[in-house]
């Protein structure tokens, strides 16, 4: 009799977790559902909000600094959204499995250097290129570009109030590598494994920093399609460091 309320149990347990898991399965459905409507849904409002700032700021050769101001916080709120909309995007075509790579040989110095004048972070930046040559690396240029805004805009969303952001390069074997290293809290150790998995805020910023928490997962598919690794090095309290490999180009 108890061995057959203990065969009982085991079902029930069994049970259970299929339709936990079931359950599971079907709300990582739902939200990559949601996350290819609300992509291609607001791609075009928001280009049409760049294209209009950008008309009224050239339509108005001398404003006030007060018109000046609101300007520009019109234009970091649009760049924000803007981001936000192409990492949905580019997670939907991950889901879907619609994205392909168009390897090219490229400057990753330059590179860098776009992605922080786009982010308009340049003054919080300093670049250390350790090779004292030009980086030319081999993958898609597109793709990499996601991943340096990725880990370049939350280097200054988690840093303290006057950011600090160090961006390093070196070659290791036959891969570069590229390092971005802030002046934030840093992550506890126990954390660490999780941070590259889907929808992954650290616990003590999911409610004071925007974000769909798509960054580091889409960046870590992307790395891992360029035959390249990812990782991060933090210490509580003492900042964190994300750095990526790809191929590096070789005449």
């Amino acid at each position: 009799m108890r061995q057959f309320a203990d065969n009982q149990n085991a079902l029930n347990t069994q049970e259970f977790y299929f339709q936990d898991q079931y359950l599971s399965d079907q709300l990582q459905l739902q939200r990559q559902q949601f996350i290819t409507m609300a992509s291609h849904e607001l791609k075009s409002p928001v280009t049409t909000l760049k294209v209009s700032l950008e008309l009224i700021d050239n339509a108005l050769p001398d404003p006030s600094p007060k018109l000046q101001e609101l300007l520009s916080l019109a234009s970091k709120s649009i760049l924000k959204i803007d981001l936000m909309v192409e990492s949905l995007l580019l997670a939907s075509q991950l889901f879907n499995s619609s994205i392909t790579i168009k390897v090219n040989t490229f400057d990753m110095t330059d590179l860098i250097n776009k992605v922080c004048r786009r982010l308009k972070i340049t003054e919080y930046c300093s670049f250390e290129n350790y090779l004292n040559q030009k980086i030319s690396a081999k993958g898609d240029p597109v793709l990499i570009n996601h991943v340096l805004v990725s880990l370049l805009s939350n280097a200054v969303k988690y840093s303290n109030v006057k950011p600090v952001i160090k961006i390093y390069s070196c070659v290791e074997g036959d891969k570069l590598k590229i390092s971005v290293k802030d002046n934030g809290p840093g992550i506890c150790s126990e954390k660490l494994s999780a941070i590259f998995r889907q929808v992954y805020e650290p616990d003590n910023y999911q409610y004071t920093h925007s974000g769909f928490g798509l960054g580091l997962y889409t960046s870590a598919q992307i790395i891992k399609m360029h035959h390249g690794d990812i990782g991060v090095d933090s210490v509580l309290g003492a900042g964190s460091t994300f750095w990526f490999t790809i191929p590096i180009f070789s005449p």
